[in-house]
Order: C-alpha cells, then sequence, then structure tokens
C-alpha cells in the first residue's frame, strides 16, 4: 500500500510539473516584467520592453516536458519549472565563487 502511494504522490508530482511548465510566451512576460520593473518613464519603459523582446527572441526555447531550458549561444540562462523561471546563470556563478578551484 505505500508503494501505491509513493508511486500516486510521484505521479501527481509530475503531472503538475508537466502542466505547469511555462511557455515561450511566459519567458517573454518574465523578461519584459524583469526589464520594465522600476522604470516610470514611459519612454524609457517601452524602450526597455523592445530590448526585453528582442532578447527573448533570440533566445532559444527548449521544452523538456516536465521543465523548459532557454539557451543562448548554447548556455542554458534561464531553466522554467511548475510556472517560474530561475536564473541558472546566476546561480552557476555563485557555486563557482565558492568552489575550492
Amino acid at each position: 500500500m505505500k508503494s501505491f502511494i509513493i508511486f500516486a504522490l510521484l505521479a501527481g508530482l509530475g503531472a503538475a510539473a508537466f502542466f505547469t511548465r511555462p511557455s515561450q510566451a511566459d519567458f517573454q512576460k518574465f523578461l519584459v516584467t524583469k526589464a520594465t520593473n522600476d522604470d516610470h518613464n514611459i519612454f524609457s519603459k517601452g524602450w526597455d520592453e523592445m530590448r526585453a523582446k528582442g532578447f527573448a527572441n533570440s533566445c532559444t526555447y527548449n521544452d523538456r516536458y516536465l521543465w523548459v531550458n532557454v539557451q543562448k549561444n548554447g548556455n542554458t540562462l534561464y531553466t522554467g519549472a511548475f510556472g517560474h523561471f530561475f536564473d541558472t546563470g546566476a546561480v552557476a556563478d555563485e557555486v563557482k565563487k565558492y568552489s575550492p578551484h
């Protein structure tokens, strides 16, 4: 019985990851929101929005069924899962800071 419950919970987690993975349009909205967060001037807001959309269109969007990777020039910049995007470039930089090499 325990195995069935574990399997059911695992299947539910997989289904939640599959159905809530963000789309390419969600990535574009995420970047525009991030770029225009502190803009109060309509011209700077429009300029930042245009630059963010251009950057989003230049990235490669790889769907992995349970998560998505956003890459540019072969480097993974963002990973999207459960309706959110995570900046993997910043995480990699932090890990490199504290590595003993």
